[in-house]
């Protein structure tokens, strides 16, 4: 099981029919279609407010609503929250560091990134596509990212916004397949594509081919947010207007004389925040000569910046020098970022997210800060994405789903977008083992929950092992701190407990029960290398919603002296079913020789030479001092006790800890 149980809420097919006949509608004799739209940019709060208020005209969409599934929620995003690993989350149902496209550049230091991950073979899982393909089912995608060179029937490639040059437009336009020059007849034409003609693609492709999986991507929503900010007028009035001509893409299906058979799933990517700052680590790179050739390498480190986050990556090669030129360049920069900064992640601390696989840290700034990686560039931007789903509801992006299969009007809690592709699996019948996302076959023995939020409910059976529970990263709404109760400085003696009180805050509406903690010393430049694993503790302690609780932890370092990379790790899932699990601390740490036991023969010693000084001294004061000074004094004790400066220095290294003002919302 996984954390996405929610998503198949609302999915029915032959696989489940005893378990889901409660709420699924009966499966139609034609074959199953599925169209997968993607609104990008679409925070999850534009579809409540015109659910709610009714001040967003986007009719279409609310039939949808009404008249199927919908997630008020909204869908977790991935890390980072930016378009193409996101897209690519869903048509793989993995995160990015499985499928491979982790950023929406292409990771090329010496081309400063210019180039787009627009290339399929760069994903390194099985998408819908492949699965489509081997049941010879015809596809089609409309502006989908990462699908130049795709297995696709009719394709018009995915190029963001508009291609860089023209050379890259007419390539791409080469790239294209189906009707897609009555629309865009020109390579010149690919450098303005609208919504309504990436829509008329759509109808066009599923005229010509009724395709049986079609995904189209609007993109101008994304653009205009970028340009204008979050629920902006010319925001809102993009939406009415891809509203409208998904209305007229729903039309054509029905002309067609498929839309019995077909599911909807409409999606967005990411959500989104104003901002008001921008930061990058330009300045200091540039100082300490970092993404400059020298020694032979070309560089030796360099950053991705992805609006609410930037990845540093360090040349395999450098040196050790050169690696302690990169930590000082990132101390200072982050001394100087200190009130704009979140967090600074360690390699440890995303393996949960999978993401930026390759990272030697990846900076996240608050909701407010947006990092660029060239300051002298003017900036446009009055809002941007790109954090971590630990921020909230700001990255939270949209779901629901309507048609063949689909129950109608009901809620479901938060899904995943890496529930996507194994839905539309268990819809068409598709096999896609690989998916980390919750399938068909993973649903046993749901609960119509009734009510206001109206669903399923999937308990788990959990298998309390690193390697049996699939990692889902930590819940945004659970917090956890650490604290070593009799060591300080991260310096542990070798051969003694060490006690650890982890406390853990459930702001959520929803109780948790935290399984248990597990912890790992690995090797400093290897995480993959374990070094000593410490016994599991099993707790099954319930955090009932708005409380806190906190538990002690005690491990025992080995005897050898020398420094350990610390992983602890507690593992928890909420009423819903869903699993996580929270690295609530990994970093450096250093084992010390322990102080030396008191050795009996050494007190024997030291007494006996007390009292051969002591009676020679007290023979020599009695033969020399006058007898009027020869009289007793008493002694006052001086009290010892203990001591402690309350020192948590720890909380401020600089791989793994928060630093500045940690805003959450």
């Amino acid at each position: 099981m996984t954390a996405s149980a929610p998503v198949l809420l609302f999915l029915f097919c032959a696989a489940v029919a005893t378990a889901a006949s409660a709420w699924a509608a009966p499966v139609p004799n034609d074959t199953p279609r599925v169209v997968l739209v993607s609104i990008d940019g679409m925070r999850y709060d534009y579809l409540t407010r015109a659910y709610n208020q009714g001040d967003i005209r986007i009719p279409n969409l609310l039939k949808l609503i009404r008249g199927g599934v919908w997630s008020p929620a909204g869908a977790i995003s991935e890390f980072p929250a930016v378009t193409f690993p996101s897209h690519t989350s869903m048509i793989t149902g993995v995160p990015p560091a499985r499928h491979g496209i982790v950023a929406n550049n292409l990771l090329d230091p010496a081309n400063t990134n210019a180039d787009m991950n627009y290339f399929y073979p760069g994903i390194t899982a099985q998408t819908v596509f492949d699965a489509c393909n081997s049941r010879n089912f015809t596809t089609a995608a409309i502006d989908w990212p990462v699908t130049v060179g795709a297995p696709i029937t009719y394709l018009f490639p995915g190029n963001v916004d508009a291609p860089n040059s023209l050379d890259e437009a007419r390539w791409l336009f080469s790239a294209c397949k189906g009707p897609v020059y009555d629309i865009l007849p020109t390579p010149q034409s690919m450098r303005q594509v609208s919504d309504d003609q990436r829509g008329q693609i759509a109808q066009r492709f599923h005229t010509d081919l009724l395709p049986q999986f079609m995904a189209l991507h609007y993109d101008d929503l994304d653009e205009i947010e970028h340009a204008t900010g979050v629920m902006s007028q010319a925001a809102i009035a993009q939406l009415e207007y891809i509203d409208a001509s998904l209305g007229d893409v729903i039309a054509t299906v029905q002309k067609n004389g498929v839309f019995d058979s077909t599911t909807w799933i409409v999606v967005s990517d990411h959500g989104f925040s104003n901002i008001s700052t921008v930061i990058s680590p330009a300045t200091v790179f540039e100082k300490y000569n970092l993404t400059t050739p020298q020694n032979g390498l070309d560089y030796v480190a360099y950053y991705v910046s992805s609006g609410g986050c930037s990845a540093i990556y360090v040349n395999a090669n450098a040196s050790t020098a050169q690696r302690t030129l990169v930590d000082q360049a990132l101390n200072e920069f982050i001394a100087q970022n200190s009130d704009s900064l979140y967090h600074v992640w360690s390699p440890a601390e995303l393996l949960p997210y999978a993401a930026f696989p390759d990272a030697y840290v990846v900076l996240e700034s608050n909701l407010n800060v947006m990092f660029v990686d060239n300051p002298a560039a003017p900036v446009v931007s009055k809002a941007t994405h790109g954090w971590s789903p630990n921020h909230g509801a700001e990255m939270r992006a949209s779901f629901l789903a309507y048609g063949a299969n689909i129950r109608s009007n009901v809620q479901i809690d938060s899904v995943r977008l890496i529930d996507i592709a194994p839905t539309i699996a268990a819809i068409m019948g598709l096999d896609m083992p690989s998916t980390e996302g919750l399938r068909a076959q993973d649903v046993e023995d749901e609960t119509v929950v009734e009510g206001e939020s109206d669903g399923i409910v999937d308990i788990p059976d959990v298998n309390f092992s690193e390697e049996e529970f699939r990692i889902a990263g930590p819940s945004p709404d659970v917090k956890t701190t650490i604290l070593f109760t009799e060591t300080q400085d991260n310096e542990f003696p070798g051969g003694e407990i060490v006690r650890a009180l982890i406390g853990v805050s459930n702001t959520g509406l929803n109780d948790i029960t935290v399984i248990g903690v597990v912890g790992q010393f690995r090797h400093p430049q290897d995480l993959k290398h374990i070094n000593q694993n410490f016994t599991a503790k099993e707790l099954g302690v319930n955090v009932v919603a708005q409380t806190q609780a906190s538990f002690e932890y005690v491990f025992r370092p080995e005897y050898e002296a020398r420094s350990h990379f610390l992983i602890l790790n507690i593992y928890y899932n909420d009423t819903t079913g869903a699993e996580y699990v929270d690295s609530v601390f990994n970093s450096t740490v250093t084992v010390i020789e322990a102080d030396e036991p008191f050795q009996i023969e050494t007190l024997y010693t030291i007494v006996t030479l007390i009292a051969l000084i002591g009676g020679g001294g007290f023979f020599a004061y009695q033969q020399l001092a006058p007898q009027s000074a020869k009289k007793t004094k008493k002694v006052t004790a001086i009290e010892t006790g203990t001591s402690s400066s309350g020192s948590n220095e720890w909380l401020s290294n600089l791989n793994t800890q928060p630093v500045g003002k940690k805003v959450r919302k």
